[in-house]
């Protein structure tokens, strides 16, 4: 068990204190998130069961968590064509949902982003996935990428979680 536990930490992985820490933050950030965009989450859902003929408002897709478990991640579904569909995924408004996720303790507020199922070698075993993380605020390449969630396992901190939120937010913003 030991050895495991190193592995883990060596990886990339929070360790115990930290990872509850996380999960502590993780879990008050997406509910407070969650009841602040109600009205947001509420119209979406609105508008995509008016655009869509009887279709269902989310979407799941099987990803990966950090211990190569599937779990289902939620999306608002995207009409095909119209300005709906449009508005939606240009704002990346179909990604709200995934803070159900992060409620239910799929995934971290902050973190690599999920594996699809055939990508399982390729998990963090230390490191839950998340809804945004340094790779989407980097302008390195896919293949950099594992360097950069070792780089933010070694450094986190909560403070650096909040940073990555708030660029996050700054650059949905400019979507805007």
């Amino acid at each position: 068990l030991k050895n495991k536990a190193e592995e883990i930490q060596v990886d990339g992985g929070l360790g115990p204190a930290k990872s509850a820490a996380k999960a502590v933050f993780d879990t008050l950030v997406a509910a407070v998130l969650l009841v602040a965009l109600a009205p947001v989450l509420l119209g979406c859902a609105a508008m995509i069961k008016c655009a869509g003929g009887g279709e269902p408002v989310l979407e799941t897709e099987a990803r990966l968590d950090h211990r190569g478990t599937a779990f289902e991640l939620l999306r608002f579904r995207i009409p095909a064509g119209g300005q709906v569909g449009a508005l939606i995924e240009k704002h990346n408004l179909n990604h709200l949902p995934e803070l159900l996720n992060v409620l239910r303790g799929d995934m971290s507020l902050v973190g690599p982003r999920p594996r699809t199922l055939h990508k399982a070698h390729d998990v963090n075993p230390g490191l839950r996935p998340g809804l945004t993380g340094l790779w989407s605020l980097s302008t390195g390449t896919s293949e950099e990428w594992p360097d950069i969630e070792r780089r933010y396992a070694r450094t986190w901190s909560i403070g650096g979680d909040i940073a990555i939120l708030a660029r996050t937010i700054a650059a949905v913003r400019y979507k805007l």
